[in-house]
């Protein structure tokens, strides 16, 4: 429930982030709990959808985006 405050950005991102948690996260997450890592190339794909640098004005490499 987001009671108004989320705009169309927001739930856009929201399922931007729903979608990439289960589909590169989800089914290794037990396997990389077991082992105490996880793949680097998480953090790659992470920054390809814009998932990194939130709160970081574009200019230093974010994306600008409230909390």
């Amino acid at each position: 429930m987001d009671r108004g405050y989320f705009n169309d950005e927001h739930k856009l991102f929201r399922k931007t982030v729903r979608s990439f948690a289960g589909a590169e996260i989800r089914p290794h997450a037990e396997e990389w709990e077991r082992a105490g890592i996880f793949s680097k190339e998480l953090f790659h794909k992470a920054s390809k959808l814009g998932l990194l640098g939130i709160r970081y004005d574009d200019r230093y490499g974010g994306t600008g985006l409230d909390y």
